[in-house]
């Protein structure tokens, strides 16, 4: 998700920073290009450079913008996954908490079954015994 948002705005930032960097080399090609030639006065190439360095920092300016918006935004995603991350463990330990709730309810009836007296006789008095603690548990 993080690099759908982003990719947009790394190919702008990108873009930016690569139109900068050509007008300063062009910039810069252009008046060494006159100046060999001889057609161009010393101060206008140094104007002519200066503008070229302006137009660099501006676009390093821009890419420094970008990267901390950059850092911006991963900051804030790892914010939000820390809070995801507790909000899991909360829910998982209130999980766990259940069910050792649930163990020793279980436990605890488990208990309550092996105290029941067994019925004495024959197999039949049995059977009918089991039934019934069947019966009683599957209508609890």
């Amino acid at each position: 998700m993080l690099a759908k948002l982003l990719a947009p705005k790394v190919a702008g930032a990108i873009g930016g920073i690569l139109l900068a960097l050509l007008l300063a080399t062009g910039v810069f090609a252009y008046v060494q290009t006159q100046r060999l030639a001889g057609q161009i006065s010393q101060r206008e190439a140094a104007e002519l450079l200066l503008a070229s360095a302006r137009a660099e920092l501006k676009g390093f300016e821009v890419a420094l913008a970008f990267r901390d918006q950059l850092i911006a935004d991963q900051n804030e995603a790892v914010a939000e996954l820390t809070k995801a991350r507790e909000e899991d463990r909360k829910a998982y330990l209130a999980r766990i908490a259940a069910a050792d709730q649930r163990a020793k309810i279980n436990e605890e009836r488990a208990k309550e079954l092996l105290a029941r007296p067994v019925p004495e006789g024959d197999e039949l008095k049995q059977c009918r015994a089991a039934r019934e603690l069947l019966v009683e548990e599957m209508t609890r």
